[in-house]
Formats: structure tokens, sequence, C-alpha cells
């Protein structure tokens, strides 16, 4: 041990240098810098029959889409436009007792999951090197699915495959924090058209 005031001094010169080097390069190392918690989210889709029959989303596309992403904007405005046309459709044959609208009701369900379908994999081409994530899965025979390693924030769920006799698509809005393990259940579709 130093004994007198100088040789403390001397000392401590000597060691600061090395002191604050280490508490810099202590900042710096990659090990000591935070990394952002991922999310993961599990999930399951399926439809409940008129006659409470359940029936999952065999094998269907799993698509999650940042709530900014415009696929996102572009489904949800696709799906409510095609819901006014259908409450138009319906409210027609009731007005006039018929029931010659079904047909092209149907028709008019296989072409927007046909567009939403074609434009899912034009933005998915489109999303190389983009800021705006989105992850893909595909349901099991149970209509069971899971994604992991998730940016936190908020997305739309966007789900497109059989259920039963049905062409079917689900959605729904989420939002996952950093670390979160979420779990969903779809049952209502957003549409469904009868297969032929």
């Amino acid at each position: 041990m130093p004994t007198n005031k100088t040789q403390r001094t001397a000392v401590l010169l000597l060691l600061f240098p090395a002191i604050a080097l280490g508490q810099v390069s202590a900042k710096r190392s990659p090990a000591n810098v935070a990394k952002p918690m991922t999310a993961s989210l599990s999930g399951k889709a399926f439809q409940i029959t008129k006659a409470g029959d359940v029936k999952p989303a065999l094998l269907a596309h799993v698509c999650l889409f940042a709530a900014k992403h415009p696929f996102s904007r572009y489904t949800l405005q696709r799906v409510a436009l095609f819901d006014d046309f259908v409450k138009e459709a319906k409210d027609l044959d009731e007005r006039f007792g018929r029931d010659t609208n079904a047909a092209m009701v149907e028709d008019e369900c296989h072409k927007l999951l046909r567009d939403l379908d074609s434009k899912k994999v034009e933005d998915l081409k489109d999303q190389a090197g983009s800021e705006l994530p989105t992850y893909t899965a595909e349901t099991d025979e149970m209509g069971t699915f899971s994604i992991s390693q998730i940016q936190p924030g908020d997305y739309l769920v966007r789900i497109h495959g059989q259920a039963g006799n049905y062409d079917a698509l689900w959605i729904d809005k989420i939002t996952l924090a950093g670390g979160e393990e979420k779990t969903i259940k779809l049952a209502s579709t957003a549409e469904a058209c009868q297969i032929k």
C-alpha cells in the first residue's frame, strides 16, 4: 500500500486509464447491448356450422401483417365493401320476395378470396427489404398454427383455407408486446364461400 499522498496519486494516475478503458469497452461490448424481446403467437382457426359442428381450417395459409402494412388496410376495406354488397343483395331479395342473388353472392365471395390471395402474393414479393414485418405459417389438420420471433407491435392476422365445405377467411387484429406468448382462437369467419 502506498504510504504517502504522492505515491497514492501516482497509483491512481496509473490505474485511471485502465479503469476508464475497461468501462468504455464494457459499454461497447455486444454482450451488454440489450436485444429487443420478440413475441410468439399460436392459435387455432375453425368454423362452427349451423348444426354446431366444429370444422378446423385445414392446411390454411396464415399471414401476420403489420397493421400499417398496405395489405392490412386493403384487406379490411375489401371485406367491408363485400359485406355491404351482401347486405344490399339480401335486402333486395327480401324486398322482392325472391332468392335470385344467392348465386351471385357466392361467385363474388370466391372472387374476393382469389383477389385477396393474389394481392397477398404480390405484397409478399414486394415485402423484401421492407421495414414492415410480415410472418407466415400453415395450420395443421386441426387448424392450429404457431409463429415465433415476432417483433412487438400491432398486426392483422389473416388466415385463408378450407373449413368443411367452405373456402373461408378469418381476420383478427392483435397487439403483441415484447416477450409475450399470445394464443388466439378464430371461430368466426370474416367470409366463407361454399365450395362447389
